[in-house]
């Protein structure tokens, strides 16, 4: 376990990253996530990082709205990533341990 614990973050990360644009759809967002098998991706805009997309955020997308209003699928599709994406990213220097 201590030697996991001194590891660098370099070491262990995925050094490319697929990013997504705030403006994609959910709709193609699903797509991605079903042909790269992964669970989230960083969004960036003018090569900037601005949130990152999970798949539980997509899934947010389809909660009832106010008054147990259900958003017709077609919609929920339609939604842009930057509607439903974390903007707080925590985020580390490749050197750290």
């Amino acid at each position: 376990m201590q030697e996991f614990l001194n590891e660098t973050v370099q070491r262990n990360m995925t050094s490319r990253v697929r990013t997504v644009a705030p403006e994609m759809t959910l709709g193609d967002l699903l797509r991605l996530f079903t042909a790269d098998k992964v669970n989230a991706y960083p969004v960036e805009s003018n090569g900037r990082l601005v949130g990152i997309v999970s798949k539980a955020d997509v899934l947010k997308a389809f909660a009832p709205r106010q008054a147990g209003i259900v958003l017709h699928y077609d919609d929920v599709m339609g939604t842009t990533v930057d509607e439903v994406m974390s903007r707080h990213v925590m985020t580390v220097d490749t050197k750290t341990s």
